[in-house]
């Protein structure tokens, strides 16, 4: 569980890395959420590449100045994207579509909504993303694709660059996964697949 204890070895970290990603595994403890909100201070005065997932969602919704116009690439499913945002989004396709590009552009940072079709934008540019399959909502594969998200990143890729490069590579690595688990596949197994994908099409 992270703490506020944690956090001077965490910022010892910092300087040697090139990317953070927050979120994924954190708990929702009230400790953790406490911890949360200095951490994103120190990693954005950092100009750190920031990737923000999973249980780290909750807080920074309820204090977005922190993330505004900063390097930071936002992967809420819908329930998560309320916490951030406070909307509930709709079924209807392009009003997902406005509505995401319109909270990208007034926070500054890009959001990749996941979703039965994925929705990328940087404020200005939207992409939609059908590469995937049923299987990939087991637990874990979000977390994968924040990964690929925060190494591209962590290499000087753009960050708008940066989701439409792992939603699709997540992607195809997933159906690759499906072709030969079936619904059993697990996110390690998604993860298997990524060299072969990387070989491929890079």
């Amino acid at each position: 569980m992270l703490t506020k204890e944690d956090i001077p070895i965490i910022e010892d970290l910092l300087g040697k890395c090139t990317g953070v990603i927050l979120g994924p595994g954190l708990g929702t403890a009230s400790e953790t959420e406490e911890a949360i909100l200095p951490l994103l201070q120190r990693i954005i005065a950092e100009k750190k590449p920031l990737v923000l997932d999973a249980d780290a969602i909750k807080p920074v919704g309820e204090n977005l100045s922190l993330i505004k116009n900063s390097t930071t690439v936002v992967t809420p499913h819908v329930g998560e994207f309320k916490k951030l945002t406070g909307i509930a989004l709709s079924q209807d396709l392009d009003t997902r579509i406005t509505v995401v590009k319109e909270w990208a552009k007034k926070l500054g940072i890009t959001i990749f909504l996941k979703g039965y079709i994925d929705i990328l934008s940087d404020g200005e540019h939207i992409k939609q993303n059908k590469v995937h399959n049923e299987a990939m909502t087991v637990g874990g594969t979000g977390d994968v694709l924040a990964g690929i998200i925060g190494a591209l990143l962590s290499k000087g890729v753009r960050p708008f660059e940066a989701v439409r490069i792992a939603a699709f590579l997540n992607g195809e690595a997933g159906n690759e996964a499906f072709q030969k688990k079936s619904y059993g596949l697990l996110a390690t197994d998604i993860i298997d697949e990524l060299p072969t994908m990387l070989k491929k099409y890079l």
